[in-house]
């Protein structure tokens, strides 16, 4: 599976401000060729810089099947103080509607990265 992401213009708030989103397309391999899917069943994705994974939400039933969990892990966009800051986000992207959902709460922290941290099994 390969996860392309990319910006997208968008038209969105007061006064139909014009902004920019992460938009995404998933490609599945099938018989030796790469194909554009909408459809990644059961999962749901989590990329970003630091690592990237997929987790069945049949065991997470508090994540949203068939979508892509980002951050805003771009360094340079990061740092340019032209950057609104409703673009450096995590977000939530559907696949089958591709509608973005943010997830607010964490604060505005500018120069801080933003990682998926990922549990790691309990050594015996």
């Amino acid at each position: 599976m390969v996860v392309l992401k990319e910006f997208k213009e968008t038209t969105t708030g007061w006064c139909g401000r014009r902004g920019r989103t992460w938009s995404f397309k998933v490609h599945v391999l099938d018989e030796g060729r790469w194909k554009e899917t909408e459809d990644i069943g059961e999962a749901a994705l989590f990329v970003g810089a630091n690592e990237s994974l997929c987790v069945s939400t049949r065991a997470r039933p508090e994540l949203r099947t068939g979508c892509v969990y980002y951050t805003d892990d771009d360094d340079l966009e990061r740092a340019s103080p032209s950057k609104d800051d409703d673009q450096l986000a995590v977000g939530v992207f559907s696949l089958k509607d591709g509608t973005v959902k943010k997830v607010w709460g964490l604060g505005r922290h500018r120069s801080w990265a933003r990682v998926w941290l990922t549990p790691s099994p309990s050594i015996p």
